[in-house]
Parts: structure tokens; sequence; C-alpha cells
């Protein structure tokens, strides 16, 4: 996966989500330019102490869960300089939420939904 990530370009437009610490490593070891999103346990990612474990490994960005957030989340991020996408938001109502709390973005199952919206 990593030379895929290498060979078409991708260290620059994705990231690879993973939610093991020593799989990140790992992965990091190999192609330290690829962007890792860690993934702590569902309800672990949106606090505080997890979003500064994710700053302090270098990721860019995050998925705290959406039924986890709350304001005071997305300003952990900015703090940190962490780039918060929402798993997951599939109305168009919750995305709007979402992104009023302060998400960057969000990850959906209703992209049709979602592009007429946004």
């Amino acid at each position: 996966l990593c030379r895929l990530y290498l060979k078409y370009g991708m260290t620059d437009k994705a990231y690879l989500t993973i939610a093991d610490m020593a799989e990140a490593e790992f992965v990091r070891q190999l192609s330290p330019e690829i962007e890792i999103c860690l993934t702590p346990g569902w309800e672990d990612r949106a606090k505080p102490e997890k979003l500064k474990m994710c700053a302090d490994f270098g990721c860019r960005f995050v998925q705290p869960v959406w039924n986890c957030v709350t304001p005071e989340t997305f300003q952990v991020c900015r703090e940190l300089n962490l780039r918060p996408n929402v798993f997951f938001a599939d109305s168009v109502e919750e995305a709007g939420r979402m992104i009023a709390m302060g998400a960057c973005g969000f990850l959906t199952n209703r992209i049709g939904d979602m592009k007429k919206a946004f």
C-alpha cells in the first residue's frame, strides 16, 4: 500500500487511517512522507488526550466520531493544528451542525444529498 501511495503521488492528497499505534509507527518507518490519521477507540477519538496523542505522533488529520464531538473538540483541534474530519455525517442537518461547530470536513454515506447542499 505504501508503494502505491508513493507511485501515484498520494502523499499530499490522502491519508491512511490506522487504529493501531504499532502499525502506524511501522508505516511511518517505511514511508515517513505518507500522512497518517490515527483513530483511537470509537468513543475516545474526540478526547483531548487522544487528540494530543495524534498531534504528538505528527498527524495533521483526525476523525472524531460525530456523536462524541463538542465545540470544545474542535477548539482543541485548532489549538493542536489538527484538521478534524468527522466520522460520519449522513444528513445535511448533521453535516451542517458539524461544520458550524468547527469540523473541516466529514465522511458520509450519502454523497448525493451532500453534493446538493454544499
